[in-house]
């Protein structure tokens, strides 16, 4: 991808999201997992991990809410 593409896209020089995460995500993270340890999708909990649906990088202040969390491997 073109690097100025990149930087309108909020993308850093290795093509993956520019994003500080908040230093209350890890915590978030592990007690939506104690929520919904299984992939939404088929179910397996091995590998399983929290997800945004609608992408941090795009929409930073939904980091931290619930409702924006989904379980998937």
């Amino acid at each position: 991808m073109i690097n100025w593409l990149w930087d309108i896209l909020g993308y850093n020089d290795a093509g993956k999201p520019d994003v500080v995460r908040s230093s209350v995500w890890p915590k978030l993270r592990a007690e939506h997992l104690k929520r919904e340890p299984a992939c939404a999708v088929c179910g397996k909990t091995d590998g399983a991990t929290p997800h945004h649906v609608k992408p941090v990088h795009l929409f930073p202040e939904l980091e931290l809410y619930e409702s924006n969390l989904i379980t998937l491997c």
